[in-house]
């Protein structure tokens, strides 16, 4: 049996990413050490390196475990040619930052972190691109476009989250959508859809 799949090596590699969610819910992740994930995971730190080489190493087995958890939520409700800028859409994505806004505020607040700009591009590449393919909109202007969305999408998120998410995810999806500058009126009306205001 591969390592990986015996179920004390599962547990524990889960039990260490519990141990970080419940200790980034009383700290900043830069004033979290190793020692205090060992100490509430109940392991020692050569049990610790077997499993994740750094805490940004847990962080990105979370974020890749909720990955999964958004894109398989998108796969039921979704048709890959669906619009992904439409109110509906995005709600689901700030309602899924909200049910795990412990791991997504230490996500925005740190500057270090890879994570979320990788799984930005990631969006652009296999989502954001093709849909401005099929708008006919300019590559160019397409990726200034997205990169300005990026910028205050993060940014409104982080402050949602630091204020304690007192905007509902559909709420937030609405004033996310107001922000926006438009392309061109044509392009505006598909790219948005109907619902971008409702």
């Amino acid at each position: 049996m591969n390592k990986k799949e015996n179920s004390g090596y599962v547990k524990t590699h889960q039990n260490i990413q519990k141990s970080l969610l419940a200790l980034l819910g009383q700290k900043d992740l830069k004033k979290i050490t190793v020692s205090d994930v060992c100490v509430l995971a109940s392991i020692n730190r050569s049990t610790f390196y077997a499993h994740f080489q750094d805490l940004y190493a847990v962080m990105e087995a979370i974020g890749q475990e909720l990955e999964g958890k958004l894109t398989a939520t998108y796969a039921n409700v979704y048709l890959p040619n669906d619009n992904f800028m439409s109110t509906d859409y995005l709600s689901i994505i700030i309602e899924h930052i909200q049910e795990n806004k412990t791991f997504y505020h230490a996500l925005f607040s740190d500057s270090n972190s890879t994570i979320l700009a990788n799984n930005m591009k990631l969006l652009q590449s296999e989502i954001v691109a093709p849909f401005y393919q099929k708008l006919n909109v300019p590559e160019r202007q397409g990726a200034y476009y997205f990169t300005f969305f990026r910028t205050g999408f993060v940014a409104i998120l982080g402050k949602w989250l630091d204020d304690g998410c007192p905007e509902s995810p559909r709420e937030l999806a609405k004033i996310i959508f107001s922000c926006l500058p438009a392309l061109t009126p044509e392009i505006t009306t598909k790219f948005l859809g109907r619902d971008a205001n409702a």
